[in-house]
């Protein structure tokens, strides 16, 4: 059985306080309960952490393979609600690949700076050949949605995951 903000997933279905979720077509039947959670999760997307990947920056792998020790958000509303212990999904933006992490560490930083100097450069954008913490923070408010504004506004995070599973390990790849 596993329960998410009113959801709860047992073998039987899924429910939503109490009733069987038929009203959102949530989940098929034959859907098992991770790709039920995942379905969830893209409804809510309270959970789901967007990864833009590429070849040059195979996020998903770094994670993995544990190259990539930290993952640094603005800590608006949605990350501000998500605990050290909560399954989060690492979501590929262009291919619904992603990971079931489980969230070991979050740090809540008022800038980019301090972000990058505690966490280090390597662990958070082990694509950079250099520690440079100015080349980095040009780097993070190049990205949409984390701009110098946002960050003043909200803060940074950086959380710490550990990998529960793959797309392919969970035996949810596209049919």
């Amino acid at each position: 059985m596993f329960f998410l903000r009113g959801y709860v997933l047992e073998e039987s279905g899924v429910y939503y306080k109490n009733k069987p979720c038929t009203a959102y077509s949530v989940c098929e039947k034959g859907d098992d309960l991770d790709l039920c959670l995942f379905k969830i999760l893209e409804l809510t997307n309270i959970y789901k952490f967007p990864v833009s990947q590429t070849p040059e920056r195979p996020y998903l792998r770094w994670w993995e393979d544990r190259i990539k020790a930290a993952d640094g958000r603005i800590n608006n509303e949605k990350y501000q609600k998500i605990r050290v212990g909560d399954i989060v999904f690492l979501a590929d933006t262009q291919t619904n690949d992603f990971l079931r992490c489980k969230v070991i560490f979050k740090h809540e930083y008022d800038t980019y700076e301090e972000m990058l100097q505690f966490e280090g450069v390597k662990n958070i954008l082990p694509f950079l050949d250099y520690n440079d913490i100015k080349k980095s923070v040009d780097i993070y408010q190049a990205i949409p949605g984390m701009s110098a504004k946002c960050v003043k506004k909200y803060g940074c995070v950086a959380f710490g995951f550990e990998v529960l599973g793959s797309r392919a390990q969970l035996g949810l790849l596209k049919k």
